[in-house]
């Protein structure tokens, strides 16, 4: 399932709140979605209005500086955030969305410049109420976890290796993706099914332990 993303946009709330970002998204989505510091997502649906905080979303949340300028102070930590997916059935709405962020903080240190990507399910109540989640690390160089394919795509020669854009095909998400711990000497390769007509099955991962061949 193809959906058209705007571009994104920032938004300052009145009444003194932070700043977030809106996702990108459909704008036929009555469900919206912004994202902010410290992993708190924003949701609205009309009147009704929610923050959820997702701690286990990889990457850092908190704001990225630069060690070499003394000057330098934290600034950022909200995720750059794609719904891939948003579903009304049985009562309950499910939401898919991709998150991306720095890996460290530090930009020049360790992990500073690579791109932590995780993917989040929500199932929730129509007051907006988070009855069900689901948050799954794709990439992180922290956690040596490498996103491998997605969409048909291979990491080897997508032209958005660095930063990739998740999307359904015909209703469906499909991707790939394996963690390194060089301590054990072992890699896990994992599989991840989403499929828009059963959203209530949520995130359905596979994963095998394989030797790592130093």
């Amino acid at each position: 399932m193809n959906r058209t993303l705007p571009t994104v946009a920032f938004v300052l709330f009145t009444g003194g709140a932070l700043a977030g970002i809106p996702a990108q998204q459909s704008p036929q989505d009555p469900l919206r979605v912004t994202a902010f510091k410290n992993g708190v997502f924003g949701l609205s649906l009309g009147a009704v209005k929610k923050s959820v905080r997702l701690e286990g979303i990889a990457g850092c949340t908190s704001g990225f500086y630069d060690s070499s300028d003394p000057k330098s102070t934290p600034s950022g930590g909200e995720a750059d955030t794609r719904v891939l997916d948003l579903v009304l059935k049985g009562g309950f709405w499910y939401l898919t969305f991709q998150t991306t962020l720095n890996s460290g903080c530090n930009v020049q240190g360790f992990c500073g410049a690579g791109s932590a990507v995780s993917l989040v399910w929500l199932k929730l109540e129509k007051s907006l109420k988070v009855v069900g989640k689901q948050v799954e690390t794709l990439e992180n160089c922290v956690s040596n976890t490498t996103l491998t394919g997605w969409s048909g795509k291979s990491a080897v020669n997508a032209s958005d290796a660095y930063s990739p854009k998740l999307e359904l095909r015909t209703g469906v998400l499909e991707l790939t993706y394996t963690t390194n711990d060089y301590e054990k000497k072992l890699q896990t390769v994992s599989s991840l099914l989403y499929d828009h007509r059963a959203p209530e099955r949520g995130l359905k991962v596979s994963s095998a332990e394989v030797p790592i061949k130093l």
